[in-house]
This record gives structure tokens, C-alpha cells and sequence, in this order.
């Protein structure tokens, strides 16, 4: 992060990190080429054929992705915060007024460039929320199953071709491990000391 207070350092880093997702998700068109490349490896031509149900599918999947990659940031701007200094107990507790401060300008940030108003955030939290409950569900249980994929995985692929779910689940995961690490690279960059934001 680059010099000043701890606020203002937060503060770029959050707006920076909204920028970079924003911008790593192309408005869509990420979305859009995993599905056309996904109809294209496995000879699905009907997925993208129907224009309308094609524009809805991207839609979707890209707000799939948004809930992933956020998810994301949320899960690693704790040990991002810490590893600057913060309090692991106060982290713990929620109390940290930089992470407070990071989550705020983060997700006013995101509702801009998404030209979201305050209801769509709202209803994007609700949608985190459950995603996030899913991940902790998962991470959680004593012994992961090799076919359990994530919330990602299982919702996209039931999206993208509920008659071919498992392959389309092993697709949507390896999609997910993509977005995972262009966020975390997003975030190492919006953290690094000296980064300008």
C-alpha cells in the first residue's frame, strides 16, 4: 500500500481492489467466454444458440463470479489486514476499524463502477451472505468429498447444462480456480508496500 494514515491507505487499496475486480471481469465478458469456450470443448452449440437465453446465462454467471471473487476478498483481507499490523483479536471480533473502514470503501466503490443503487447492494449482501454460509458449511466438514466442488461449481454448472451437471460442474471449477487467482493477485498487488492503489 502506499504512504500516509492507515485510512487512506485502506482507502485506496479498497477502491483499488473494487477497480481490478471490476476490470478482470470484463462487465461480462469473462463470463461470456467461459461459456462460449465451455459450448465449444463439448460440442454444446444449443447454449449459445438462443441469443436471449444466451444474454440471461452470462448475466448470471457473471454475477456468480462477482459473488466468487468478493467472496474471495473477504476471506483474505483479514490476514492481508493482520499481516499490516492489525490486531488478530480485534479481527476476530470484528471489531478492527480497518477492516470496518475497508469494507466500507470497498463495497461503495463496487456500487459505483456497478452503478448499483442501494437496494442492488443490498441484495448482492443477501446473495454473499448466503455464498459465504456455503463456503464455511464446506470448510467446516470433517472430510471433504472428492465430488464436492463448491457452491461455484454446483451453481453454474446447474446453470450452464443441468443435463451434462458433472461435466459442467468440473468446468465451472476449474473456471473458479482462474477468478480465485486473478483475485489474489488483485489483492497482493492492492497490498504490496509502496503500491500506489
Amino acid at each position: 500500500m502506499s504512504g500516509g494514515s492507515g485510512y487512506e491507505q485502506l482507502k485506496d487499496a479498497a477502491r483499488a481492489v473494487a477497480l481490478h475486480l471490476c476490470a478482470a471481469l470484463g462487465g461480462g465478458g469473462l463470463a461470456a467466454r467461459f461459456i462460449l469456450d465451455y459450448a465449444e470443448r463439448n460440442r454444446r452449440a444449443t447454449i449459445t444458440a438462443h441469443l436471449p437465453r444466451y444474454t440471461e446465462l452470462v448475466s448470471m454467471i457473471h454475477r456468480e463470479c462477482l459473488l466468487a471473487v468478493v467472496a474471495r476478498v473477504e476471506s483474505d483481507i483479514p490476514r492481508l489486514l493482520r499481516a499490516g499490523g492489525t490486531p488478530a483479536r480485534a479481527l476476530a471480533s470484528g471489531e478492527d476499524p480497518l477492516l470496518r473502514r475497508f469494507r466500507v470503501e470497498f463495497y461503495e466503490h463496487l456500487a459505483e463502477l456497478l452503478g448499483w443503487r442501494q437496494e442492488q447492494l443490498d441484495r448482492f449482501w443477501c446473495d454473499l451472505d448466503l455464498y459465504m454460509q456455503c463456503l464455511r458449511a464446506r470448510s467446516a466438514a470433517p472430510a471433504r468429498k472428492k465430488s464436492d466442488l463448491g457452491p461455484f461449481a454446483d451453481r453454474c454448472a446447474f446453470m450452464l447444462d443441468p443435463s451434462m451437471l458433472e461435466r459442467a460442474r468440473r468446468a465451472a471449477a476449474r473456471f473458479h480456480e482462474q477468478l480465485d487467482a486473478k483475485t489474489r493477485k488483485i489483492l497482493r498487488a492492492a497490498f504490496r508496500p509502496g503500491s500506489a492503489g
